[in-house]
């Protein structure tokens, strides 16, 4: 079973730049000397290896659900060949140069299920210049030409001779190269090699949050500690302007109401008792803002008058062909106007939710009303969607949604 780590130990200052499109490079503070050799190894920033030939492998995006802290390191995993029964996940050092995201302006934020898209060549990168670092260093020890030897998970292999030796015992005296060796795309292993990627692993979180021993952010306890709960408008950024909390302020526990520029907050000394009083506020909201008069009939509309004005800019996610040369050439054109309700993800408070239960049920109105948008038949040039890799293989449980791009980038 896969545990998580809760720091990454760094025996020498690491860092991972750039060095053009197909390659990476890794610059230390130090080398590995004798003195030193009882430490982890670090091959580079993203990986540390013990003499127990267990490999610590940085999973840079936090958990939300969606399985990348099983499904990052191991796109490292698959390059650097490690056995991934040995295989501990280490939270990210705050550096968003060498852990951001690509494809995200380099930032170290978890949103838009851009994880796996925007890691997926750098973590292979670091993973394969890793497992050089490790063939360089057996290569060197054995005396033999390093195109000779090969992997299997957690090993380097001389087939020649009929040797072999563990991560582990490499790690106990290994050095990092000078000059660097640079890693190109090239020698990435193919997909036919895949021995993780691709495959239903499992995801390392699943057993201790089955079990009861996985630790949240709620489970954290300090001397002195509070607890906030905010009770929101039903429609955004109104203000609270009479706020009757005599209720509120008898529950035992709680310490004091705040008012805020577009909520109430309870501070109470457990979490109980701030939902429990900020259940008892009684609040007289403003009325002021462009939402109270928000029309679902007017706003469909305006959309529709846009949408019906092809001098208005649009987006262009997918172009195959020339759609408009093939709709002058047509002996019969269809035009076609598709509707869909524009709902709101994000609700506020239990009532709300109940209510949109209701509303659901046939039972009463929604608090939230919805407005309708356009969605132009394919053939037209401004449509919807975005593109996919055909080759992309299917993840089971290993994955965010797949273990290869899928073409989704951000606007």
């Amino acid at each position: 079973m896969l545990q998580d780590t809760n720091t990454l130990a760094l025996s020498r200052r690491s860092f991972l730049v750039s060095t053009g499109a197909f390659s990476v490079a890794v610059a230390f503070g130090s080398g590995l000397d004798a003195a030193t050799a009882a430490a982890p190894f670090n091959p580079n920033a993203w990986v540390t290896i013990s003499e127990d030939n267990i490999v610590t492998i940085v999973a840079p995006m936090v958990e939300m659900g969606q399985g990348v802290r099983t499904s990052l390191p191991l796109i490292l995993a698959e390059d650097l060949d490690a056995d991934w029964s040995r295989v501990r996940i280490s939270e990210t050092p705050d550096n968003d140069q060498v852990y951001g995201n690509p494809i995200f302006n380099n930032q170290l934020t978890t949103v838009g299920s851009f994880s796996v898209t925007g890691y997926y060549e750098k973590l292979r990168l670091a993973g394969a210049q890793a497992r050089k670092i490790l063939i360089v260093n057996a290569a060197a020890a054995w005396n033999v030409p390093a195109d000779e030897l090969t992997t299997e998970p957690g090993m380097v292999v001389h087939k020649k001779s009929n040797r072999k030796i563990s991560y582990g015992d490499l790690a106990k005296t290994a050095t990092v190269p000078n000059p660097l060796p640079e890693v190109t795309k090239a020698e990435l292993k193919p997909a036919s090699q895949f021995r993780l990627i691709g495959r239903d692993i499992g995801r390392v979180d699943v057993p201790s949050k089955v079990n009861g021993t996985a630790q949240y952010g709620i489970d954290v306890q300090i001397p002195g500690m509070l607890y906030a709960a905010v009770l929101f408008p039903q429609v955004q950024y109104e203000k609270a302007e009479q706020i009757d909390d005599a209720a509120a302020k008898a529950i035992k526990g709680v310490v004091k109401i705040v008012p805020l520029p577009s909520g109430v907050g309870v501070i109470a000394e457990t979490p109980q008792a701030a939902m429990n009083a900020k259940g008892l506020l009684k609040v007289t909201w403003s009325k002021s803002t462009p939402a109270q008069t928000y029309d679902d009939d007017r706003v469909l509309q305006d959309y529709r008058a846009i949408a019906a004005d092809w001098s208005q800019p649009g987006v262009e996610m997918v172009k195959s062909g020339d759609a408009d040369e093939a709709i002058k050439g047509a002996a019969r054109v269809l035009a076609a106007d598709y509707f869909s309700d524009r709902q709101s993800i994000a609700i506020n408070d239990e009532d709300s939710r109940h209510d949109r239960r209701q509303d659901h049920a046939g039972q009463g109105p929604c608090p939230y009303p919805t407005a309708r948008r356009r969605l132009r038949p394919a053939l037209r040039r401004r449509r919807h969607g975005h593109g996919a890799d055909p080759g992309a293989q299917r993840a089971g449980q290993a994955g965010e949604d797949d273990l290869e791009p899928r073409g989704r980038y951000p606007q």
